[in-house]
């Protein structure tokens, strides 16, 4: 799937992956502000895999982001972004509450509201940011996990963390806990910048390498594409979720 607005160009695709038969990953892609603003929000959410209902999870998350107006400033839409997911996080943990025998409902996730040349990350997981600049691939977002913890902590390495046998569990995700807290990050972008929202089953799957070769892709389309291809080549054990923007 993709888009275009006056600023941003952008493509997205998401695949249940080689071994899962649900895909509980969703997204979002560049939902324009109203007239006069130029807020627009992209995001990714990974249901919590083992748990009831986490593509239900991740639905509503998207769902409830995608009815969003954004024709605020950046400030105001970053407020609305936290109420509506923290909303989301209350109604899951009722859910729960009120269905016997229910589990965790939960999921993460990770949004890009860009307003300009202005860009808020706020996220609840370990679904990322990144942005592609000049050829280096810097992280935006940071995990919230076990092991991005203990990497923390220097108790692991980055690479160690990615075969660690709590690799997949996180430590925050929407309908986990009613005082939920999200973390935010503001930061500037410019024109040239490649900006990519992705799923665990992308990085912890797909070497950094891979992933920039797949971003050198001068199409968008074949960018998203080639991330895909690149992870169901190898065991591709989650679902996969890739969310692109070119800023322009």
């Amino acid at each position: 799937m993709s888009n275009q607005t006056s600023r941003y160009l952008t493509a997205a695709q998401t695949h249940q992956g080689n071994v899962r038969r649900i895909n509980e990953d969703a997204y979002l892609i560049g939902i324009d502000g109203a007239s006069g603003h130029s807020n627009h929000i992209w995001a990714i959410a990974d249901g919590m895999g083992g748990h009831f209902a986490g593509d239900l999870a991740s639905r509503m998350i998207i769902d409830e982001l995608a009815s969003l107006p954004m024709n605020e400033s950046l400030d105001d839409a970053i407020k609305t972004v936290q109420q509506t997911l923290l909303e989301v996080n209350r109604r899951l943990i009722e859910d729960v509450t009120i269905k016997p025998g229910s589990s965790v409902i939960g999921s993460t996730v990770v949004t890009a509201v860009l307003s300009g040349y202005e860009c808020a990350c706020i996220w609840a997981g370990d679904s990322r940011l990144y942005v592609f600049r000049d050829d280096a691939l810097y992280q935006i977002s940071h995990d919230h996990s076990v092991v991005q913890e203990l990497v923390d902590q220097g108790l692991i390495t980055a690479e160690e963390a990615l075969v660690h046998p709590q690799a997949n569990v996180i430590t925050r995700a929407i309908g986990s806990d009613i005082n939920l807290a999200l973390d935010i990050r503001v930061f500037d972008v410019m024109p040239g910048d490649r900006l990519l929202l992705c799923s665990d089953g992308l990085y912890g799957e797909v070497p950094v390498d891979v992933i920039k070769s797949g971003l050198r892709q001068r199409n968008i389309e074949q960018c998203v594409q080639k991330l895909i291809e690149s992870t169901l080549a190898g065991r591709a054990k989650d679902n996969v979720t890739v969310n692109v923007i070119d800023i322009q």
